[in-house]
């Protein structure tokens, strides 16, 4: 139950202050909207949806940003009339047509006076003063959506308007865009939907684009990819071992079911231990170590686990392959989404090669020979080397050790 009503606030706080804003907002919109909405027969609180977790503004700051791709999501975005006379709303078409539509609706008066009803509760302070909104904005919001009378545009029906009536003495009437929209691939996504609006009388439509600036996820990721190198595993190393992340950024600790892990052929040297849930703490220090490079994005992980997984010198009845190694790990969730994670290193005896693997000898004419060195290193100090005279092939082949 603690957890269900954490949620409802969290969602409402959003929700709400996403909505304040625009609802409260200044007639004139930020410095990147302003060209956009110029001035015109419509006041537009925003006509960008992007994610920027740096901002001052709650409507950049709030937005989500990051969203599964192949999933349909909508933005609101709201615009009021106050001239007195009433205005045609056309549309013009979106960029991508497979992946944005659009909606309209224009808010009756009776809606407005309930929803600032809503608004002036005393738990919900205006966004101004600091307060953190209550589930009451939402709730009023959800209720005035299910009740308004949608228009739907198409690509097939750009002439189709729809009157935004005059505005009377103190009070505007009040309009809804809602453009739908989908990230069609992983990482940056952008569309745009494209509006017109006359006032009775101008000789000129104005132009409106909303611009939808997205970032296509998947529901899990895998850190750290797309391999782990675990370095040199001489005899008697003890066992490496490092942790895998499995999180999300849209799925929360309840929706993100636990990952599976399989270790590619069953190697016995690879162990996965059982997944553990992260703590908030946990996600805060992994969304600041994921997202370094991308500040703006504000990148916050909803939910992950920590996969504790164990590569292992040797392992009982079983002796490994000299030289280098990399093994698979595959991490699967939900749907049928699977990351694979390769683990390096090399496994070396009591000697081996310092900087190679091989010893490689360039071209060379066959009159004269050729002659290379390698420098051997082992971890036994007291070692004692020697060369075994008939384990060595083809029989031209020379070698001989110098001094330690």
């Amino acid at each position: 139950m603690k957890k269900l009503i954490a949620l409802v606030l969290v969602m409402s706080l959003v929700f709400g202050v996403t909505y304040i804003t625009q609802f409260t907002g200044s007639d004139v919109a930020p410095k990147d909207d302003k060209k956009e909405s110029g001035v015109g027969p419509l006041l537009w609180g925003y006509l960008t949806a992007k994610r920027d977790a740096t901002s001052d503004e709650p409507h950049y700051r709030y937005y989500p940003g990051f969203f599964e791709v192949n999933v349909q999501n909508s933005e609101l975005f709201w615009f009021r009339n106050e001239k007195p006379v009433d205005v045609t709303f056309g549309f013009g078409g979106v960029s991508c047509a497979r992946c944005t539509n659009a909606r309209v609706a224009i808010l009756p008066s009776d809606a407005v006076d309930r929803l600032i009803q809503w608004n002036m509760l005393p738990a919900a302070l205006p966004i101004g003063l600091g307060a953190i909104p209550t589930f009451f904005p939402t709730a009023g919001m959800v209720e005035l959506l299910s009740k308004l009378e949608w228009t739907d545009f198409g690509v097939d029906k750009l002439d189709l308007k729809v009157k935004v009536p005059a505005a009377t003495p103190g009070r505007p009437t009040w309009g809804v865009v809602r453009v739908g929209f989908r990230a069609t691939t992983l990482g940056p996504n952008q569309t745009a939907a494209f509006f017109n609006a006359q006032a009775d009388g101008a000789k000129e439509p104005t132009n409106y684009t909303i611009h939808i600036n997205m970032m296509g996820v998947d529901i899990f990721e895998v850190t750290p990819k797309p391999d782990v190198d675990v370095g040199d595993l001489v005899e008697g190393a003890r066992p490496r071992n490092f942790n895998l992340y499995f999180w999300s950024v849209i799925r929360s600790q309840a929706e993100l079911t636990p990952p599976v892990v399989r270790v590619g052929n069953d190697d016995p040297f690879v162990v996965v231990h059982p997944p553990v849930p992260l703590s908030v703490s946990d996600l805060d220090s992994l969304a600041d170590k994921l997202g370094e490079k991308h500040k703006e994005l504000g990148l916050t992980l909803k939910a992950g686990y920590r996969i504790p997984v164990t590569v292992l010198r040797d392992a009982p009845g079983k002796l490994p392959d000299i030289g280098i190694f990399e093994k698979d790990v595959y991490v699967s969730g939900q749907g049928d989404f699977v990351q694979k994670i390769a683990i390096k290193g090399r496994v070396t005896g009591l000697v081996w090669l310092q900087d190679a693997e091989s010893v490689v000898i360039k071209p060379y004419s066959s009159k004269l020979g050729t002659e290379t060195k390698a420098t051997l290193v082992t971890g036994q100090p007291n070692l004692d080397l020697e060369l075994v005279p008939d384990e060595k092939s083809p029989s031209f082949l020379q070698a001989a050790l110098s001094e330690p």
